[in-house]
């Protein structure tokens, strides 16, 4: 920093919200940092335990606001679909990141691989479809439905978390201001549209 070097850093891959300081994130406003994510998952305290993430929300919620009150561009990764999930969690999830100040919000489904926890997980709940193959294994669209929720209303409620995420004037406000790059755009939006639109291969797996 003393140097006055022109650079832009960038955290997309996730840092642990839940233990990041203050302090140093006062240094990396100063840094000029341009986007940081933050990888939630869940927003229910049993699934955290499930998945051995053991996040502190808590933390993790005031980590996304002092971040928020200093502008640095913040997204937060979410899964949906988890093995045993409820309705209810789900909804939790999705609150949680509307409710935050988060610029940028992506819902995944989960994804299974092979010699995994989360494979056994889905094993063991009776979610794993039959007849995969490697194509099924992506981020969006995917056949990976393991939680509680009916495969119609866990589409609805993934279709809810986006436009309900994004179509906040106050979000697209803060986005806009806040935005380190803007040629992007575009191709956030197309994928923004594709991710909310897709499920093209989601599967019942004996729960629609």
């Amino acid at each position: 920093m003393g140097k006055n070097l022109k650079i832009v850093l960038n955290f997309p891959n996730a840092i642990r919200g839940d233990i990041i300081k203050p302090d140093l994130i006062d240094l990396l406003k100063q840094a000029q940092v341009g986007e940081v994510s933050i990888a939630v998952e869940t927003a229910s305290e049993r699934l955290q335990k499930l998945l051995k993430k053991n996040l502190s929300l808590t933390n993790v919620w005031n980590t996304i606001e002092y971040m928020a009150e200093r502008r640095i561009f913040t997204r937060g990764f979410f899964m949906l679909g988890l093995p045993t999930e409820t309705e209810e969690e789900m909804k939790e999830t999705i609150k949680f990141a509307h409710k935050s100040n988060l610029h940028l919000a992506l819902f995944f489904t989960p994804n299974p691989y092979r010699n995994t926890g989360l494979y056994s997980m889905f094993e063991k709940a009776g979610k794993l479809p039959g007849d995969l193959n490697s194509i099924d294994y992506e981020y969006y669209g995917s056949p990976f439905n393991g939680s509680k929720v009916p495969d119609k209303k866990y589409r609805m409620l993934y279709k809810w978390a986006y436009y309900g995420f994004y179509l906040n004037p106050l979000r697209m406000y803060r986005i806009a201001r806040d935005r380190p790059y803007w040629s992007d755009i575009p191709a956030r939006a197309f994928s923004l549209f594709r991710n909310t639109s897709s499920f093209r291969r989601l599967k019942e797996v004996g729960n629609g």
